[in-house]
């Protein structure tokens, strides 16, 4: 037997709507193709979904941005000067016996190279270098011979490298065997060569023992204040 097939009203509403959805679809479609038309551009739907996952553009202010890191610098060069080097007026060379009056003699304005242990020998070869320098001014102080005997020969080389300067001496005070040796030597040089002044720094400590240590050698503050006037007293007339 066969059954007459009967409409099911769910399914003619489903085929209304499906009817009523792609007449709309259609008619938008149909807008925007005329909106297309009448501007001369093409409109592109773009889903929510794919909107989200675009990056966002980086706002710009016209110009770019300040670095981070700033550019390195370049040190100055460092080119040797040829300008002379300036002395005082007066260089004093020495030894230990110097030294202990450095400070009283560089207050009166004096360059003072003195140390400990220091020969005669030793002195000569810093004042060559010094006059090849063009270094060493018109006046020259030497108290050398506190730590050993020089020969004359020796003391006329040292003089022959501070011609035509004034060379102011001293000589020595000190309890050693040499002593006499060297102050004859400075005493006989000094004759030898115009120009030259020997300071008796023997006689003058001879009669001021206070301005001595017990090696009555080395200065006590007394003595380097007498030591640097006796000195400076010798160089004024110059």
């Amino acid at each position: 037997m066969t059954i007459p097939s009967q409409s099911n009203p769910a399914r003619r509403l489903a085929l209304l709507t499906l009817v009523v959805v792609a007449a709309a679809c259609a008619g938008a479609s149909s807008s925007r193709a005329t909106r297309a038309r009448e501007t001369g551009r093409v409109e592109t739907t773009i889903p929510p979904t794919i909107l989200t996952t675009l990056p966002r553009p980086v706002p710009t202010t016209g110009r770019p941005a300040a670095a981070t890191t700033p550019p390195p610098t370049t040190a100055a060069a460092v080119v040797p000067g040829a300008a002379p080097v300036e002395t005082p007026g007066v260089f004093a060379i020495g030894d230990s016996v110097m030294l202990g009056a450095a400070p009283q003699l560089r207050a009166k304005g004096f360059g003072v190279d003195a140390a400990e242990s220091r020969q005669w020998g030793t002195g000569t070869a810093i004042l060559r270098m010094l006059a090849a320098g063009g270094r060493l001014p018109r006046v020259v102080v030497v108290h050398l011979g506190t730590n050993g005997p020089f020969a004359p020969a020796q003391f006329d080389e040292m003089m022959r490298l501070l011609a035509g300067h004034r060379v102011v001496l001293l000589n020595a005070h000190e309890p050693r065997r040499w002593q006499q040796q060297v102050n004859d030597t400075l005493r006989a040089g000094v004759t030898r060569w115009p120009g030259s002044v020997l300071l008796d720094w023997d006689a003058a400590g001879n009669a001021h023992p206070e301005w001595f240590w017990s090696d009555r050698i080395h200065l006590r503050p007394a003595g380097a204040q007498a030591y640097a006037d006796l000195v400076a007293g010798a160089v004024v007339p110059a």
